[in-house]
């Protein structure tokens, strides 16, 4: 009886009940997600084949699309078989271009012409067929719409004949004889798409070759025959009306199998695998999730009997948290809930790998359950020793009330001066009413006058408070309520807020002072480096010039270049933080023309963003983009955000830079992929010593972004950066100059 209720069985009782929590959130949730994701489904339990599984129809069915994808853009691309760069591509039925001018096109970008009031997609490279258009529309040989839609229909294709390409380049080699365990036949208008080996023409002989492999499906659109001995793709076919025949065309034959013997480590080799490490789990999921849920209950009731109690004594014993008002408890108990409803829908509707999701999961039944237990062992407690009703906020009130009437005191002179107050209006009406005596209403209107003087004098003094807190709050410290003719708790309130705004001016002094001795220590501290700091530089810079005959001291040379420009940098950021956060800058306002400076600074980074791989797409405005600017400071921020892109952005990744106007403003912006995860929010990125990259495995002071931020203010700019996934951008917006 005695160990029933020690503390280290409710602690063992707790632990377990939380182990079993965890537990059978993730074991459900692993169940809802092989099957969410069609790894495995009810009917491939008592399967032991991934051939015959729905995973394997899934990725068949995403194959089949893939395929067909690759065959449309083979029959796009390629002449007898072989891609083809001067092959004629079609645009808008109207205007044909070669293949590869269109690539080299889609390099350099749209160029637009004015025709008239219309702006159109200039010809950069002479058509095959139906060239000239922006003539002929100038000639009144096509109208305007004609014109409009050539134009938007060749926007269109440039813009995506890049990536079609790169598909059918990666489709054609992922597919390709001999890496692939895929085979597919595609027969359109005596034309013939396939990985066959080569000779196979007839579909009779290669429906053949791919059966005889394992797993396919055939389809002749000219008898509308389907065959597949794939599980369930009949189901897909008959319900999906543009499945395989969507992208077919008329009278076409196609054909697609999968070697089941998959001698290739392709995407279904390691589909297969994961299919055979996962298919035990669904098992050992269904029984786990069984014995957690009755472990979980088991615990529970046990901690419900014994929470609260010990082996000596009958009383129930309370804690701190379940002395917090009762009216209080709830209102956290919902909004723990909440917030745990809340983190499980974030979960929820994140794209992670399955372990992800898992350790999620896990974290969440553990976060949700402890809160749970939390309030849930803290109602018990209440309830056994009736502090319910006791422990809240209107038994706090009613206990108030009561013993303010019966010591009568402010409170009860109060409330007794408004019920004789109440009654004696409520009378003489009545009375006035009953009898109809003039001297009834007179009373009645004195009383009213009365009690309306008495609360415009309460109002009156009131509002000289709100007054004097208002001059206080908008930064007049010094303002002091004026309390001679104030009475009562008025008085006492006006008192206690002129000491407040004395404690405040005092208070925000010692932080003015404070932030100046601050700015003051780094501005010297930053000069007396530099000193020293020049002649380290100086002096290694002579160093370097020496003919050194060991490679290790080369070395330590450089690594002394690198870290002493570092330092140099980094000062140079403190002495300018310092003076942006001082106010102690002068700003050189001139115009500058921002397409140029843009120009100029990708020029000076090339060399960085070449080491990293990044390639840089910009789109700039032909014409200047003028705004008002200090040209060293403006400088200075398109510097730090180019060495940002530089420092953190995904190794072999682009970078997008572009210049526009939009109606009274110019707008810049850079984005890029960061190598790290973006793990704080945007607004801490401008922060001073904050880096996005929280491991500092990158070389950086942290005052970049901020510096930029501060100093694009300063010059009448908005400075903005946007996060999406690792997704990062910042957008600069100034005024037009005119």
């Amino acid at each position: 009886m005695n160990h029933r209720y020690s503390t280290t069985a409710k602690v063992i009782a707790i632990s377990i009940q939380q182990l079993m929590a965890v537990l059978l959130l993730v074991f459900l949730v692993l169940i809802g997600n092989l099957f969410n994701k069609s790894m495995l489904e009810f009917q491939d339990i008592g399967k032991k084949g991934f051939e015959d599984s729905a995973y394997f129809t899934q990725e068949f069915k995403e194959t089949t699309s893939e395929v067909q994808q690759l065959v449309g853009l083979r029959e796009k691309f390629e002449t007898e078989g072989l891609f083809d760069v001067t092959k004629p591509i079609a645009i808008n039925g109207e205007i044909s271009y070669r293949l590869g001018d269109l690539q080299n096109w889609a390099e350099k970008g749209c160029s637009y012409r004015a025709a008239g009031y219309l702006s159109l997609v200039e010809e950069s490279y002479p058509a095959v067929k139906g060239g000239g258009y922006i003539e002929r529309y100038l000639n009144e040989e096509i109208s305007t719409q004609e014109a409009i839609n050539i134009s938007n229909a060749m926007e269109k294709i440039i813009s995506s004949i890049a990536d079609e390409v790169n598909q059918y380049k990666r489709l054609i080699n992922q597919y390709d004889t001999g890496k692939s365990n895929v085979s597919y036949y595609y027969n359109m208008q005596g034309k013939n798409y396939s990985n066959l080996a080569a000779g196979t023409g007839d579909k009779e002989e290669a429906k053949s070759q791919i059966e005889n492999k394992g797993r396919y499906l055939y389809y002749d659109d000219q008898d509308i025959r389907f065959d597949t001995n794939v599980h369930r793709l009949e189901d897909y076919f008959y319900k999906d009306v543009n499945y395989i025949t969507g992208n077919m065309d008329s009278n076409a034959v196609f054909i697609m199998g999968v070697d089941t013997t998959l001698p290739h480590k392709d995407h279904f080799y390691e589909a297969k695998e994961t299919y055979n490490s996962l298919y035990p789990w669904i098992k050992i999921s269904i029984v786990s999730t069984l014995f957690s849920l009755i472990g979980w209950i088991a615990a529970l009731v046990y901690l419900s009997t014994v929470t609260g109690r010990n082996s000596h004594e009958d009383e129930v014993h309370l804690n701190g948290f379940d002395r917090i008002k009762t009216e209080i408890f709830f209102f956290l108990a919902i909004v723990g809930a909440g917030a745990g409803g809340f983190m499980a829908a974030i979960t929820g509707n994140q794209s992670w790998e399955t372990s992800g999701v898992l350790i999620m999961a896990g974290v969440c039944a553990f976060v949700e359950n402890a809160i749970f237990l939390l309030f849930y062992l803290s109602f018990i407690r209440r309830a056994r020793s009736g502090v319910l009703w006791s422990g809240s906020i209107l038994y706090l009130f009613y206990r108030i009330l009561r013993e303010g009437y019966e010591s009568r005191k402010t409170t009860g002179k109060f409330v007794f001066v408004y019920l004789i107050q109440s009654a004696s209006i409520l009378t003489l009406a009545a009375w006035g009413y009953y009898y109809t005596q003039p001297l009834f209403l007179a009373a009645l209107a004195i009383l009213i006058v009365l009690t309306g003087i008495m609360m415009l004098k309460d109002q009156i003094q009131r509002q000289k408070i709100m007054e004097g807190i208002e001059k206080i709050k908008s930064g007049n410290l010094e303002y002091k309520i004026d309390t001679e003719n104030l009475t009562g708790e008025n008085k006492i309130l006006s008192e206690g807020i002129n000491n407040l705004g004395e404690g405040l001016e005092k208070a925000v002094d010692s932080s003015m002072k404070n932030e100046r001795m601050k700015a003051d220590l780094i501005t010297n501290v930053s000069h007396d480096i530099k000193t020293p700091l020049t002649s380290i530089i100086n002096y290694v810079n002579l160093l370097e010039n020496e003919q050194m005959e060991s490679e290790k001291v080369r070395g330590y040379i450089h690594i002394l270049k690198e870290k002493s420009t570092r330092l140099e940098q980094l000062t140079e950021d403190l002495v300018e933080a310092s003076k942006i956060s001082s106010g102690n800058i002068v700003l050189d306002m001139v115009r500058i023309n921002l397409v140029e400076l843009v120009y100029q600074t990708g020029g000076e980074f090339n060399e960085k963003f070449e080491k990293q791989e990044l390639t840089v797409y910009t789109k700039l405005p032909k014409e200047p983009v003028v705004i008002m600017a200090d040209g060293r400071r403006i400088w200075r921020v398109l510097e730090n955000l180019y060495n940002n892109v530089a420092k953190y952005a995904l190794v072999g990744t682009r970078v997008y830079v572009e210049v526009e106007e939009e109606e009274d403003e110019a707008r810049f912006s850079i984005k890029n992929i960061s190598s790290k995860p973006l793990n704080i929010p945007s607004e801490e990125l401008t922060e001073r010593f904050i880096r996005g990259d929280v491991s500092r495995s990158t070389e950086g002071s942290g005052l970049g972004l901020s510096i930029a931020q501060s100093l694009t203010t300063l010059m009448g700019g908005t400075f903005d950066i946007i996060l999406d996934g690792d997704l990062f951008k910042v957008l600069l917006r100034f005024p037009l100059a005119f």
